[in-house]
């Protein structure tokens, strides 16, 4: 079988031109070992749990380490789901498990970017930090339910986004605030030493996820409302 044929449509620019040649390289090996792909999504999710730790020791080296776990954790992210594919061994718990990989380690290395600014006495990248953080756990907290129970799936993929098109400059800006993306950019800054760039981006990218769903319910409550009086007036 062409591995290729493993990649996603939906990959960011990171996963299309680096990470998947690594992920593929690696499936490739693993292919004929008895390695679950959930196995490979709890090792991920841990990698990005121990990002979160290593940048809250406000130190460079540890700060560099946490963004390189955060980089490793993105390139591994698409392993598991090629084994899945490689297999047929995909199921819903995989979904999540793969979901919450992710999640996991953004919230992970935002929180660890706060407990740093904190510990520094950087009040005001601290409470900037809380609110991202904050506003991330509500949006989750809602795409989540809205898997659960209406579209009864792990893959944050099945919510279909109604604002602005493929092509659109939304959906082009978004793929900068891509997991992938962000990854390798953040390791980018901790190399540079401006980690602090890293929270300003998580926070703001929280704070517009956050809106972002809350005008896609309104748009569909909107939209659910006309299609009831529309048919009340025929």
């Amino acid at each position: 079988m062409d591995l290729n044929a493993l990649r996603k449509p939906a990959d960011g620019l990171v996963s299309r031109w680096i990470n998947r040649r690594v992920s593929l390289a690696i499936t490739r090996r693993l292919a004929g070992l008895p390695i679950t792909p959930n196995q490979i999504s709890i090792v991920t999710m841990l990698l990005g749990l121990a990002s979160g730790v290593a940048v809250a020791q406000e130190t460079y080296a540890l700060g560099v380490l946490g963004a390189a776990l955060l980089q490793l954790q993105s390139t591994l992210d698409g392993v598991d789901g090629e084994l899945a594919r490689l297999r047929s061994q995909c199921t819903r718990l995989g979904q999540w498990l793969d979901t919450l990989s992710d999640d996991l380690a953004e919230f992970s290395f935002l929180l660890g970017l706060t407990i740093a600014s904190s510990s520094s006495g950087s009040s005001g990248l601290a409470t900037l930090g809380l609110l991202g953080l904050t506003a991330y756990a509500v949006a989750k907290g809602i795409l989540y339910t809205l898997l659960a129970t209406v579209f009864r799936s792990g893959n944050l993929q099945d919510f279909k986004w109604e604002v602005g098109g493929p092509r659109s400059w939304t959906a082009r800006i978004e793929l900068l605030f891509k997991h992938d993306f962000l990854c390798l950019f953040f390791l980018i800054l901790a190399l540079a030493g401006r980690l602090d760039l890293a929270l300003f981006c998580m926070a703001f990218g929280s704070f517009t996820m956050l809106a972002k769903l809350l005008q896609q319910m309104l748009l569909k409550r909107v939209r659910a409302a006309a299609a009831v009086s529309d048919g009340g007036d025929r």
